[in-house]
């Protein structure tokens, strides 16, 4: 599968309007259940499939690592380059 980040589409109206099949968003960024406009969504845990952050979701690095049994093969992949533009230090 893949997997492409699209500009400017990483709401939830973009999700609920059909714009993209999925965003990342901060746990505490859920939707209203109270609002006229609420969909249920499913939320993908990263710590469900193995990977744990040391550093909280508000910063802008985040720094994790995955465990996997002794043996494991992990299949070939690619990482997508991100480009960022540091404004402050």
């Amino acid at each position: 599968s893949q997997i492409t980040k699209v500009p400017d589409r990483d709401s939830f109206e973009a999700l609920r309007g059909g714009q993209v099949d999925a965003i990342i968003a901060g746990i505490d960024e859920q939707p209203d259940p109270s609002s006229s406009t609420f969909t249920k969504l499913n939320v993908i845990k990263p710590q469900d499939y193995g990977i744990h952050f040391f550093s909280t979701p508000e910063l802008s690095q985040q720094l994790a690592f995955m465990s996997h049994p002794e043996g494991k093969s992990i299949a070939p992949h690619r990482h997508n380059k991100v480009t960022r533009e540091v404004h402050y230090t």
